[in-house]
């Protein structure tokens, strides 16, 4: 809630103050209980707390260390040879490695831009689009997610837009003017650093946003909207493609053999369209683009601060950036990776048995026992069929 500071003799009076953050419970003069319950009550507590700002605080992150203290405590057991967890302890080293990361700035990043300009045709498009090692993020023309309804199938859908949203290229509004600074500011950032001009920059970001446009103009409108119940076969996905090689695109990465198959087939139907010569250089810009908005976070300690930086709200002028806890970082950034399903996965093996699977089966079945009663207590429903 929102209380006035107490300004002269005469408390709420004076600047409006977010009583909700615990750093300003001190800068509240005088809390009354008819300006803000909740701060009057919790006053005193605020003000004894000794808050960390490199934490997050709430029921759900208190959970999350508790699981990121476990898996903390597996990487820490020395007696665990187990693969996958040698695996995160290389990937957790290498995160957790400041004077490291420090020490190579961004220059890693020359490497795979480098990978980029190297693409002469649109035979190298489809091989970089395949190529795990120089394109690590896995940048492509589509996107590829696992659904699951009543049934697993994997969904094909628009690309992850540098402005968000594909509706910022028809009509840019405020969001999307916030959305095209901080590309804007982030790419000017790291390329410059690399030795880019201001004018290189400038050509780039154009050549992106102008083929962002034209793979918007696909299927405008539509972006987040998926028909998730209504399948197609990889025989439909070919014939949607047409001259698109998304067969082997999908057999490359493993991902032929689904059964059923869902997502954006207008946008699917117009990529042989822009998969073109002519748009050459915008797709390697956005390719770059597409690397330089996921890598960030991965380079040195100034690249990040400058990546939170520019993630604040320009429209507050009192948004101020933390720097948060390493271990909130990594935790957060191999969630987001495909090496998510690995972590979960050492976690299961390591602290999930039976007696955990018991206790979520029995909250479930009190869950539905509950909303059998709260559908049936309405009068107003039909009897169940």
């Amino acid at each position: 809630m929102w209380i006035r500071d107490a300004g002269g003799d005469q408390p709420g009076h004076g600047k409006w103050i977010n009583s909700n953050l615990p750093e300003n419970a001190s800068k509240c003069a005088e809390i009354r209980l008819q300006d803000d319950f909740a701060a009057a009550a919790n006053a005193q507590w605020n003000e004894s707390q000794n808050f960390d700002p490199s934490e997050t605080y709430s029921t759900l992150d208190d959970a999350g260390k508790i699981v990121r203290g476990k898996l903390r405590e597996i990487f820490a057991d020395e007696s665990i040879k187990d693969p996958n967890v040698e695996k995160l302890r290389v990937i957790d080293g290498l995160y957790t490695d400041w004077d490291y990361r420090n020490q190579l700035g961004v220059e890693p990043l020359r490497k795979y831009l480098d990978y980029i300009d190297e693409i002469q045709s649109i035979e190298d498009v489809y091989e970089y689009m395949m190529d795990s090692s120089r394109n690590p993020f896995v940048g492509m023309l589509f996107k590829l997610e696992m659904c699951q309804t009543d049934h697993i199938s994997l969904s094909i859908l628009q690309p992850e837009y540098s402005l968000k949203t594909s509706s910022f290229y028809m009509n840019l509004m405020d969001d999307g003017l916030q959305q095209k600074d901080k590309v804007t500011r982030l790419t000017h950032y790291l390329l410059e650093r690399l030795g880019e001009s201001e004018d290189e920059v400038d050509e780039l970001l154009d050549e992106n946003f102008a083929f962002e446009l034209k793979m918007a103009e696909i299927n405008p409108g539509n972006e987040n909207y998926v028909d998730y119940y209504t399948d197609v076969t990889l025989e439909d996905v070919k014939k949607n493609a047409g001259d698109f090689q998304i067969e082997r695109i999908l057999e490359h990465f493993g991902l032929d053999k689904y059964q059923n198959y869902t997502g954006d087939m207008d946008y699917l139907k117009g990529i042989q369209d822009i998969l073109v010569e002519d748009n050459l250089e915008g797709i390697k810009a956005y390719f770059k683009i597409y690397l330089i908005i996921k890598s960030v976070s991965y380079l040195d300690y100034d690249a990040l601060v400058e990546f939170l930086n520019v993630r604040l709200d320009q429209s507050d002028r009192y948004a101020e950036a933390n720097v948060r806890s390493t271990d909130l970082y990594f935790f957060s950034e191999l969630e987001n990776s495909p090496l998510s399903g690995l972590k979960d996965q050492v976690y299961l093996d390591y602290y999930y048995d039976e007696e955990v699977a018991e206790d979520i089966k029995s909250m479930c079945e009190d869950y539905v026992k509950e909303y059998h009663e709260i559908i049936a207590e309405k009068d107003w429903l039909t009897d169940e069929k």
